[in-house]
């Protein structure tokens, strides 16, 4: 019987003492969604606020380092799709979320750096035998995938 399930979720409680054990800063990030492929996807039929959601959940990963003199971020989400597919069928699950990260200094028009972020969840089975197993509900799919992705980009500044 294969579920969806997500790879990993991360508190952002126990993000704080990493963010706070390092010198990088951010001022800003913002979020803007561009699927790639506009004409065929319809994830924002099923998630129309997922550029809010995704400010919202990252605004909590870098509260701890946020600083008015730090980074300005800017995401450019542009993927999100179900095992390849941009059509979301059912419930609109999805499995796999990406976007492109600009990271500036405050102020300044050149970028910095960027990166990509890629994050998959992959299917699976659960294991035979007795048991009582709990499927995560596709809100709480939805909130580990972006807290993924909010957890991938703070990381990944934070490395630079």
């Amino acid at each position: 019987m294969k579920r969806l399930m997500t790879l990993a979720t991360c508190a952002a409680v126990g993000f704080a003492g990493f963010a706070a054990a390092q010198d990088k800063t951010i001022a800003e990030a913002d979020v803007i969604v561009e699927l790639e492929d506009a004409g065929n996807a319809n994830a924002l039929e099923y998630w129309p606020q997922i550029e809010s959601d995704l400010e919202t959940v990252l605004a909590e990963w870098i509260a701890p380092m946020q600083s008015g003199d730090g980074y300005d971020v800017k995401i450019r989400l542009s993927d999100v799709s179900l095992s390849g597919s941009t059509i979301l069928t059912g419930e609109g699950e999805f499995n796999h979320i990406e976007g492109w990260v600009y990271v500036r200094e405050q102020g300044e028009p050149s970028v910095v750096d960027s990166f990509k972020v890629i994050i998959d969840a992959q299917t699976g089975e659960f294991p035979a035998g007795p048991g009582y197993y709990i499927l995560p509900g596709m809100d709480d799919f939805y909130v580990a995938l972006l807290n993924g992705f909010a957890d991938k980009t703070v990381r990944t500044i934070q490395e630079m």
